[in-house]
């Protein structure tokens, strides 16, 4: 059975959804450092998640209508240096 395309968006300013899942050490230093490159140097992001299990952390952001797609791909490079992994899910634009 074929899909049938999404519905157009119809709205002055469509916004994407932008989400930013990381992998990462539960070490506190680390997590601030990420965190305070993501509100300096990549735009407006806001953690939507932040959950500790068994010594891993697992760090889910929303961008904000001004972050880039550069800086998408910044955010997720900085945090491959430090050796965590992520993903990054572009959902169905929306009106805002």
């Amino acid at each position: 059975m074929d899909a049938l395309p999404p519905p157009p968006v119809n709205c002055e300013a469509p916004a994407q959804d932008v989400l930013l899942t990381v992998n990462a050490s539960a070490d506190e230093d680390e997590y601030s450092a990420f965190v305070g490159d993501l509100q300096s140097g990549y735009g407006a992001w806001t953690l939507v998640s932040d959950n500790v299990l068994d010594g891993k952390r697992t760090l889910i952001f929303r961008a904000r209508m001004s972050v880039t797609y550069k800086a998408v791909m910044d955010a997720t490079f900085n945090a491959s240096v430090r050796g965590w992994t992520t993903s990054v899910t572009f959902a169905e634009p929306s009106c805002t």
